[in-house]
């Protein structure tokens, strides 16, 4: 069952609307909890909707890889092992271009992505481990 929300008071609608930007909030815009495939946007109000929801599911994603990359870091410094493991990134980047191929993306574009993503990460692992560790 679909809920819907008028977004118009901002404080009877905290969940609904969190995350997306000021302009669709208010006014005309109503929200409804229920997520619409690209097919299925009539307008630009519904793909902006969209889009904004997914980055908020990005980041949140991002931000369980970083935990699992902090997690690495102690067990890492427990046994002597570096940040840099250039095999396993090359693993990792070898798993992304497969994962791009299967989704009909750009395997080249997604790896320029991802290396930029992995070394982020892997200066975060660093900066707990010291620069040799």
């Amino acid at each position: 069952m679909e809920t819907s929300k008028d977004c118009s008071d901002p404080l009877s609608c905290e969940t609904e609307c969190e995350g997306l930007p000021r302009a669709l909030q208010g006014g005309d815009v109503t929200m409804t909890k229920s997520v619409k495939t690209a097919a299925e946007c009539e307008t630009m109000v519904d793909i902006r909707v969209e889009i904004d929801r997914l980055d908020a599911e990005l980041v949140a994603l991002f931000a369980k890889r970083v935990a699992y990359i902090d997690r690495a870091a102690v067990i890492k410094s427990g046994i002597g092992m570096p940040a840099r493991i250039t095999s396993r990134v090359e693993e990792v980047i070898g798993n992304v271009r497969r994962h791009a191929k299967t989704h009909g993306l750009p395997p080249d574009k997604l790896e320029m992505l991802w290396r930029k993503l992995v070394e982020w990460l892997i200066e975060r692992e660093e900066g707990h481990l010291g620069k040799n560790g």
